[in-house]
């Protein structure tokens, strides 16, 4: 089957950049997945996306800026890290603030119908997706990964693309279900490890698991025992003698490796990376960043781009 698509700079004055795989005349099967549409969007400071009807089910990640997604005239303002679930059958809008463009994923798809069989694990998800009205939760940065990598196989079409993109399309509906469900909160030390685990080593791993699902939420380890309900003195010392390593140095780690791939991969700035691993200035996260590195960002910039 022939994907239509749509990439570099649109005709329309108003989007900075659009690539898009659509299949509106028939979708393509993925397993359990219809796929209709799935693409990136970079849109103007002010440009509005008209009202239209949604005909499938649509998930929407904002990568960056803010707006307001339009849901049967309800207008729900959205900002970087928003995750918006809009039904089939509503009437659809997006605007971007004036202030700032907007840039967003985007994926349209459907489950297999009801009389279909599906796998056991599914079964939530098609009765939540068709059945849910719209939805929005904020703080989805963890989602990105999965947006960023199918839409790369999409965009290169290696061997076996599809069977990839297949497995990353079933993680952006998995962790937009937990997401929008409410099925995930704040990490606690009693949730955080699994029911058949055992009590050996439970804060550390509830330290590590908590920072790789929430890393760019963590200003600093005072805020992540916190976080835990440990104390800090109690938790920096239980990760040392079990890790070899103290907890200020695994998040240290944790956020300068995050930080590479912002700066080289998403080609974000130096100011808005130290923001978004919550660091107080630029030139905090910069002198952070020399020590762990050798080199200073705008250097390590340099480099990866010889």
């Amino acid at each position: 089957m022939k994907a239509a698509e749509t990439s570099g700079l649109p005709t329309d004055p108003g989007k900075n950049f659009q690539f898009e795989r659509h299949y509106t005349a028939a979708p393509r099967q993925l397993g359990p997945i219809s796929l209709y549409q799935f693409g990136e969007l970079s849109c103007e400071a002010g440009y509005e996306i008209a009202a239209h009807r949604q005909w499938c089910q649509e998930i929407s990640y904002v990568v960056s800026g803010g707006g307001h997604f339009i849901d049967n005239a309800q207008a729900i303002p959205v900002k970087e890290g928003d995750l918006i679930f809009n039904p089939a059958g509503h009437t659809h809008a997006i605007s971007a603030d004036c202030g700032e463009a907007i840039r967003f994923a985007y994926l349209g798809f459907e489950l297999a119908p009801l009389e279909t069989p599906l796998e056991e694990d599914l079964l939530p998800l098609r009765l939540f997706y068709q059945r849910s009205g719209c939805l929005h939760a904020a703080g989805c940065q963890e989602i990105f990964q999965p947006f960023r990598k199918g839409l790369e196989e999409f965009y290169l079409m290696e061997p076996a693309h599809l069977l990839m993109a297949q497995a990353y399309l079933l993680q952006i509906l998995l962790l937009s279900y937990r997401a929008l469900s409410g099925a995930l909160s704040s990490a606690a030390p009693s949730s955080a490890v699994p029911p058949c685990g055992v009590a050996v080593g439970k804060a550390v791993y509830a330290a590590i698991r908590y920072i790789d699902r929430h890393l760019l939420e963590i200003q600093n380890v005072q805020q992540l025992s916190r976080t835990l309900g440990y104390n800090r003195t109690y938790l920096s010392h239980l990760f040392k003698s079990r890790m070899n390593r103290t907890l200020e140095e695994y998040l240290t780690q944790q956020k300068m490796e995050r930080a590479k791939e912002l700066l080289l991969r998403d080609h974000l700035s130096i100011a808005k990376t130290a923001e978004l691993l919550q660091y107080a200035s630029a030139s905090a996260f910069s002198r952070a960043f020399r020590s762990y590195a050798g080199v200073p960002p705008s250097a390590f910039i340099k480099q990866g781009q010889r």
